[in-house]
């Protein structure tokens, strides 16, 4: 994909879609774009857009949305994260394993 997003256009989308079904939780990128694609990066730059917007909503009207942001691990973790969990857990000490059930 070679276009690249403008973030005020996808926090556009984003908001309409907010509006329409309601949403109250959003999930998006960190700063980083998890692999720094230039369209994660816009998605990241709209939700930051909107969440200043609904901070000043929330102030005003005591209601808000959630916005949780995937954290970027970087290195091979981001093309293999699911193996880097399994990982850590398999290698966890055994007493860590017990404790964690």
């Amino acid at each position: 994909m070679e276009e690249e997003w403008s973030p005020l256009l996808v926090a556009e989308y984003i908001r309409k879609h907010v509006r329409t079904k309601q949403t109250t939780h959003l999930v998006g990128f960190d700063e980083k774009g998890i692999s720094k694609h230039p369209n994660h990066l816009a998605c990241a730059e709209a939700l930051r857009i909107l969440a200043k917007e609904d901070e000043n909503e929330t102030i005003r009207t005591g209601t808000g949305k959630t916005v949780w942001v995937l954290r970027t691990l970087g290195g091979i973790s981001t093309y293999f994260g699911v193996l880097v969990l399994l990982r850590r857990l398999l290698l966890l000490p055994k007493r860590k394993r017990n404790k964690a059930k």
